[in-house]
């Protein structure tokens, strides 16, 4: 196994779902956490029954898919051979634990990213779009402003701890600091409790070097954030902040943040729970994931409602029904459940996605 340069792939990267579904700023996020890496024909990329937390793309070669309870193998080739094959665009047969195996027939160059990171960025972009275009219904602006915030902040993982269902209460959590020319805004080594989103200006971090050298400097534009340290829980700045020009920083305390960690009461039900209360024929499912994420997976009677499009078309839904909604995790979904929520609607989250669910739920192909 050897890891090998992004850049051949950047383009074909594009095409990948759900990363085709980001935004530029998302895209460039994950770009660090991409790694692409070149497999040996014969070498086994995962095992079924076993939990890696990866979603494995498939750029160039052939590996066959087996498994223990059948004895019919599946070939899967890249999409630079034979065109675009759908399973090639998906992650690989994405559900954990793995219920197939995977071993290389040619030498192979895949892409492998944690699973987990992936679904906070998509579920983060995808919020940002919904509130970024909201509803009549739709919170999630800064009282006293029109900022669309989540549009320009680049480091969206700074926030992976906070539940998506909280989303809109982050925006208005974030208050509005107005700074001049010269001013230092943190001093490395002093106390730190806040953290920092760049709205307007810009500002310069250095950092000590500890006399071998000249101090590390950045120059931070709308959109950067400082001040992650704190809310890690550390009580010291890492790094000196000054603003360059005249500005406005959007900031949020550590009290702030820790009480937004807090999931909001929703429903979750098992998978047995929600089948049993599927049997009602007034319970929909709502599969809240993106229309070319997985057009084939949908379970049997759900509609496809993807969360981008929910803030606007929750009006439309029949409020005597009652709404299963799910994704591939159960993030995007929470979030899903909590907005139709805040309108009145009866909706559950079924409790980890489909990745959770045992092969074959629902009647969907494993």
């Amino acid at each position: 196994m050897t890891e090998i340069e992004i850049a051949p792939w950047s383009e074909l990267i594009q095409t990948l779902q759900p990363i085709a579904s980001l935004s530029i700023l998302r895209v460039e996020e994950l770009r660090p956490l991409f790694r692409i890496e070149r497999i040996p024909a014969g070498m086994t990329l995962f095992q079924e029954g076993r939990i890696d937390h990866q979603a494995i793309y498939l750029l160039r070669g052939e590996m066959v898919l087996s498994s223990a309870r059948d004895e019919e193998n599946c070939l899967l080739v890249a999409p630079d051979t034979t065109g675009t094959p759908a399973m090639a665009i998906c992650p690989i047969v994405d559900k954990q634990p793995r219920q197939l195996s995977a071993m290389a027939v040619t030498d192979l160059e895949i892409l492998r990213i944690d699973s987990e990171l992936l679904d906070i960025v998509v579920t983060w972009d995808t919020l940002a779009g919904c509130f970024a275009a909201p509803g009549p219904n739709c919170r999630g602006g800064i009282p006293g402003g029109a900022t669309d915030w989540m549009s320009m902040v680049r480091q969206c993982l700074v926030f992976r701890h906070i539940p998506p269902s909280n989303f809109d209460s982050l925006g208005m959590q974030l208050e509005m600091v107005t700074v001049r020319a010269g001013q230092v805004v943190a001093r490395e080594g002093e106390h730190a409790d806040d953290y920092y989103l760049v709205e307007s200006g810009t500002a310069v971090m250095t950092r000590e070097t500890d006399g071998n050298g000249p101090a590390d400097s950045t120059t931070l534009g709308p959109g950067a954030g400082f001040g992650e340290e704190s809310l890690q829980g550390e009580d010291r700045w890492h790094s000196s902040v000054t603003m360059e020009t005249r500005g406005t920083l959007l900031r949020l305390t550590r009290q702030r943040f820790l009480a937004l960690r807090h999931e909001p009461p929703l429903s979750w039900l098992t998978p047995s729970q929600a089948m049993s209360m599927a049997e009602s024929r007034d319970v929909i499912w709502l599969d809240v994931r993106g229309l070319e994420e997985a057009p084939d997976s949908l379970l049997p009677g759900a509609y496809r409602l993807p969360l981008g499009t929910l803030c606007q078309a929750a009006n439309d839904l029949e409020p005597d029904n009652t709404y299963i909604c799910y994704c591939n995790t159960g993030r995007r979904s929470s979030a899903a459940a909590h907005l139709l929520g805040q309108r009145g609607l009866r909706a559950h989250v079924l409790a980890g996605g489909l990745r959770a669910a045992p092969a074959g739920f629902g009647g969907s192909a494993p």
